[in-house]
């Protein structure tokens, strides 16, 4: 299990609208998966049945695992550009911006590695640091600076900062050049998706569509579907998740494959 490490509160109330609930797999992204109530299924490893949750659930989330100039800064600017590239591609069936898609991928995959292990607070050495109140150090966060504290200690959100930085300059060093192929679902169930990226490179973007790595645009049926899906379960480090009708397909089939005929 993830996300277990308390995390600092904010001031009552949060008067500087920090990011509390920072999401790993963007809200948007999940949002395109739930049925017309806005809701998705979530199947935990372990369980024989799954439960319903909005994008807004605890379980899509870390709490002040990273600090707020790399919520709005790195990560923000790569959502957005990934969101505006799957509009495209659901509209036209084709990926125009292979770079977006790629850089989203491993922002997705970082946030997964905070989450499950948060970044130790760290001394600065030959750094004094500063007794700020809680409000002053809340709008220096605000603003996008960092800061330490008496002794230098700095709190570990801020140093996910440079942490972020340079995987995310690495995984496009390498992978940047991919493109990706739309895979359509038809005539058949629709594909779910894991709780951070797998190994393999590929990337449901919603019920009936996902992006492959090193693919052509076709469509896909059955046995794809469960194909991909059977990897998605195996790869999720916790649950996956997906519209109400495919998760229940999912475990239907699990199911029947443990009875046997």
């Amino acid at each position: 299990m993830t996300h277990k490490r308390k995390h600092e509160p904010t001031q009552p109330g949060n008067p500087r609208a920090l990011t509390i609930r920072q999401h790993i797999h963007s809200r948007w992204s999940i949002s395109r998966f739930a049925d017309d109530d806005g809701r998705v299924a979530v199947l935990r490893h372990g369980q024989s049945a799954p439960f319903l949750a909005t994008a807004e659930n605890d379980v899509f989330c870390a709490k002040r695992v990273w600090g707020q100039n790399l919520e709005e800064g790195l990560f923000d600017k790569i959502e957005r550009a990934f969101h505006a590239a799957v509009e495209s591609i659901l509209a036209t069936g084709s990926v125009v911006d292979h770079r977006a898609v790629t850089a989203y991928l491993s922002i997705w995959r970082i946030r997964a590695q905070l989450a499950e292990q948060p970044p130790a607070d760290t001394v600065l050495r030959g750094i004094k640091g500063s007794s700020l109140s809680k409000d002053e150090e809340e709008i220096l966060e605000k603003k996008g600076y960092a800061y330490a504290r008496p002794g230098g200690t700095m709190p570990g959100r801020f140093g996910a900062f440079i942490d972020a930085h340079r995987r995310h300059d690495m995984t496009m060093s390498r992978i940047e050049g991919v493109r990706w192929g739309v895979l359509h679902a038809k005539e058949c169930e629709g594909l779910v998706c894991s709780d951070r990226p797998g190994n393999e490179l590929y990337l449901p973007i919603a019920p009936r569509v996902v992006l492959v790595a090193g693919y052509r645009d076709l469509d896909i049926g059955a046995v794809s579907v469960d194909d991909l899906n059977d990897s998605s379960h195996r790869q999720a480090r916790d649950f996956v998740f997906g519209h109400p009708n495919d998760v229940a397909a999912l475990v239907a089939r699990r199911d029947s494959l443990r009875t046997g005929p």
